[in-house]
């Protein structure tokens, strides 16, 4: 038997609320949980290559005055100068190094006494 297409409408108006409790009458009592995706902080993580330990016998000479030039940007850090040991000391002059990421700082190298001579800790990205 066919119908009008609005006495279906109609049929399917009333029998709605009735498929609607059934259908929610055969799910389980217990609740959906739906898992949103989590945003997580993204961290990068750098590793710092081992230098060789220097250690020498003698300490190193004042440190010199350097002029320092215009950044080449605001993203260059000016990393200065220090007295390295090659068989004697040698004055490494300072430069301009691109930060590697956002908000780095340059933490300058340094010499240290310590009993068996002076130890030199290399500069490094913070």
């Amino acid at each position: 038997m066919l119908r009008s297409r609005s006495s279906r409408l109609r049929l399917a108006a009333l029998l709605a609320p009735v498929v609607m409790a059934g259908t929610l009458a055969a799910c389980s009592s217990d609740p959906v949980i739906v898992q949103q995706p989590i945003e997580r902080e993204r961290v990068v993580v750098r590793e710092v290559p081992q230098s060789p330990t220097v250690i020498v016998p003698q300490a190193p000479p004042a440190t010199r005055t350097e002029v320092i030039p215009p950044a080449p940007s605001m993203q260059h850090v000016w990393v200065p100068g220090a007295w390295v040991w090659r068989d004697g000391w040698v004055w490494q002059a300072g430069h301009y190094e691109q930060r590697p990421y956002a908000n780095a700082r340059w933490i300058d190298g340094r010499w240290d006494s310590t009993p068996a001579g002076w130890r030199w800790t290399p500069g490094h990205w913070g």
